[in-house]
């Protein structure tokens, strides 16, 4: 699956519908079935899965032990606010008010892609959000991910 990314920013309208960014859309068209499903992620804003990426989530948690005391209640608390959605002739999903009144958003909002789902925020809030890292913290980053990255035994071989 391609991955998600750049952001933009667009208007939640009085019904709640807002236009996905047309570079994700190719992701997000899955023929017949063009469910979505919208959960409010681990850091409590709305994400939304494609349904083939949300189906390889699905699988993850499946694996959480139940008789774990953290896994029943991560796999509880990730669920619990789960609603599927479709997308529209023009384009646009209907953000449930439930989730959009539980994280805030109000009438504009920056769609950003996190490689397998994208997440709803408010502008200042991600503007905010990113400058909590500076840039040489962002490049220390990329210097211990990329040193992880690069001893991952998959890849080696290539």
């Amino acid at each position: 699956m391609p991955t998600l990314s750049g952001s933009s920013e667009f208007v939640i309208d009085n019904k709640g519908r807002v236009k996905l960014p047309s570079r994700m859309l190719k992701v997000f068209s899955v023929g017949a079935n063009d469910s979505i499903m919208i959960i409010i992620g681990i850091n409590q804003r709305i994400w939304a899965y494609p349904m083939e990426q949300w189906e390889v989530v699905e699988q993850a948690l499946k694996k959480l032990n139940p008789f774990n005391k953290k896994h029943r209640y991560f796999k509880m608390r990730f669920l619990k606010d789960t609603e599927e959605v479709t997308m529209d002739a023009q384009q646009r999903i209907i953000l449930p008010k439930r989730l959009v009144e539980l994280t805030n958003l109000k009438d504009k909002v920056k769609i950003v892609g996190s490689d397998d789902h994208i997440e709803f925020w408010i502008p200042e809030e991600f503007d905010e959000y990113m400058a909590t890292i500076s840039d040489e913290e962002y490049e220390e980053m990329g210097e211990e991910i990329g040193a992880f990255y690069l001893n991952r035994e998959d890849i080696k071989s290539n």
